[in-house]
């Protein structure tokens, strides 16, 4: 369905009633706007109620709702079963909010994930100051990870954006991470999001590298990141993440790492992080002996200037083992 007029809107009967099944290669809805012209469906388009299920055992390449240019959209109250890209926002520009609320998604049972696949993805439109705005991303549920299969590459994977509120999700089960926060290689600014009361669970029998990652060194803008409240279960490799030259201004409060079978955090890059409070409880499930609590650097690049106050660090799983605190 393509929806290419102000106010298009689509209402299900239900995300368990109304069910629409898609092949692969396409978009089950295409919302497309222009944000220069104002024109098309820009303003209002709205999908709810609905049950998208991709079709094959590994998608490649299918969107379930693609909005290319929106000023404004309201995706809500759906389920996202068996795809490559559940919701993309590409260059969704202007002062009016994207809304994605309530949406249930399940991924595909398989391995290896697709690269790139994910529930969401929120882009620019390919140059520094071409990336999408006030995004609002509340209430999601999902991922993979059943039977030890991610199916997914992220959860929610973000690569232009200025202004992004995400609240009361929680995501599970992705091979890379849950929440990626990466400047893409064309180095679109991404700035000024925040994250808070999220419960993000990368599965350590899935193999899953991050709960959260924070990543890029392409000169563009990844600062002004704010996590409240936010908690991580399990990761590989780390819990929380952050490397590269470009992340900076990063302010943590109150975050939780919980059962890491890496270091909980890990800072390899950034400038300007603060943490405060918080927990960190029981790391290195993977018994290697190497994991810490919080790492500086990785023997080849570091963080610049990091102040940390408060934090609680404990172990208290017998079958976890810890090499350092601090490290």
């Amino acid at each position: 369905v393509n929806v290419d007029y102000p106010g298009g809107g689509f209402v299900g009967l239900g995300k368990k009633i109304t069910t629409i099944s898609y092949p692969d290669n396409i978009s089950a809805f295409y919302l497309e706007g222009d944000v220069v012209a104002a024109t098309k469906a820009t303003y209002g388009s709205r999908v709810t109620g609905f049950s998208f299920r991709g079709q094959g055992s590994q998608p490649d390449g299918s969107v379930a709702v693609y909005c290319d240019g929106l000023t404004s959209t309201l995706i809500e109250d759906n389920e996202f079963v068996v795809y490559y890209r559940g919701i993309v926002l590409h260059h969704c520009r202007g002062p009016m909010a994207k809304m994605i609320r309530n949406n249930d998604h399940a991924a595909a049972n398989v391995a290896p994930a697709r690269a790139g696949s994910c529930f969401l993805l929120v882009e620019g439109g390919g140059g520094i100051s071409e990336f999408s705005e006030n995004v609002y991303v509340e209430s999601n549920c999902g991922g993979g990870g059943a039977g030890g299969f991610v199916g997914q590459d992220y959860g929610i994977l973000v690569t232009g954006v200025d202004v992004m509120y995400l609240s009361n999700n929680h995501g599970f089960g992705a091979k890379t991470a849950c929440l990626a926060l990466i400047n893409d290689n064309s180095g679109t600014h991404l700035w000024n999001v925040h994250s808070s009361n999220n419960q993000w669970e990368p599965l350590s029998v899935a193999g899953t590298e991050f709960g959260v990652l924070i990543s890029g060194s392409s000169g563009a803008y990844l600062k002004a990141l704010f996590f409240e409240g936010d908690q991580v279960i399990n990761g590989n490799t780390a819990g929380f993440c952050v490397q590269g030259t470009d992340p900076a201004d990063i302010l943590i409060n109150g975050l939780q790492v919980q059962s890491a079978q890496g270091d909980s955090v890990r800072f390899s890059g950034g400038t300007n992080i603060q943490v405060n409070g918080g927990t960190l409880e029981d790391c290195d499930g993977a018994n290697t002996g190497g994991s810490v609590h919080m790492r500086f650097g990785d023997g080849t690049n570091g963080p610049n200037g990091v102040v940390v106050n408060g934090v609680t660090m404990q172990q208290r799983i017998s079958g976890y083992t810890a090499l350092a605190g601090y490290y």
